[in-house]
């Protein structure tokens, strides 16, 4: 993201407009039995929130490709099931709580 450039776009509620990134754009190569796509032109995010965005986009495809959902599934009952391990926080009960509080000014 080049700050330089013109400001992001947005709709017309002025509402920020985040594009996906194009994953499949480019032509495709062969080679014997491999084949890859080489970009043509390599899209650029046109914020700092979108650019953000397609890295996380990026880094959340590799860890699945590291770890597959079986197998992470599998890996969260094993930690549940091991009493030495720390319970994960509750994130819902204090929402809860300041829902059903008398003071309703956080929401």
């Amino acid at each position: 993201f080049d700050p330089s450039n013109e400001a992001a776009p947005r709709d017309e509620d002025g509402e920020l407009v985040l594009r996906r990134r194009e994953v499949h754009s480019g032509r495709a190569i062969s080679v014997s039995a491999v084949e890859w796509s080489v970009a043509d032109k390599m899209a650029k995010p046109t914020s700092a929130l979108e650019g953000y965005m397609w890295d996380k986009e990026t880094e959340v495809d590799r860890f699945r490709e590291r770890v597959p959902l079986q197998n992470l599934v599998s890996q969260c009952k094993l930690c549940n099931l091991d009493p030495t391990k720390p319970k994960p926080r509750d994130f819902l009960g204090p929402l809860r709580d300041a829902a059903n509080s008398n003071d309703n000014d956080n929401f």
